[in-house]
C-alpha cells in the first residue's frame, strides 16, 4: 500500500500528510482538520458539500454537492493520493491505494469526517483539481 493509511484507532495520521508530495496533500490536510466532525451543518447526503468546502478552501473551485458531480471534475487521474474517488454516491480524497482498495478521507463518513476503506471496482472515477 501506499500512501497515508487509517492509524490502529481508526483514524488518519495528520503528520503523514506532510509526506504527501502533491496538489492533493493541501485538500487532505485541510480535510483533516475537521477529523470526527461535520463542518457543513447538513443531516444527509454532505459528503460532496465537505469536498466542495475544501477545495474552495484550497482555492479550487467546487464540484458542487452532490458525489456524482465530481465525474467530470477537473482532470482525469489514476488512483493515487491526492486524487478525489468518486462513487454513484459517495466521493472523498485518496489518502493511500492498495491492491484492490482505496482508502478515502470524506465527508458523511458514520456521519463525520472520516476515513474509510474502499473496494477500487466501486470507484467511477479519480480526477484532481484543475
Amino acid at each position: 500500500m501506499i500512501g497515508i493509511a487509517p492509524a490502529d484507532n481508526g483514524s488518519a495520521s495528520s503528520e503523514a500528510c506532510d509526506d504527501v508530495v502533491s496538489g492533493g496533500s493541501q485538500l487532505i490536510r485541510l480535510a483533516m482538520e475537521h477529523l470526527g466532525a461535520n463542518p457543513t451543518g447538513w443531516t444527509h447526503n454532505w459528503c460532496g458539500r465537505f469536498l466542495a468546502m475544501t477545495l474552495e478552501a484550497a482555492g479550487h473551485t467546487g464540484g458542487g454537492n452532490l458525489a456524482a458531480g465530481y465525474a467530470d471534475y477537473g482532470l482525469p487521474a489514476k488512483a493515487q493520493v491526492g486524487a478525489i474517488a468518486v462513487m454513484p454516491h459517495h466521493v472523498g480524497i485518496v489518502t493511500a491505494v492498495g491492491p484492490d482498495y482505496v482508502v478515502l478521507l470524506s465527508g458523511n463518513h458514520a456521519h463525520k469526517v472520516g476515513v474509510g476503506r474502499y473496494a477500487s471496482n466501486k470507484i467511477i472515477a479519480y480526477r484532481m483539481a484543475a
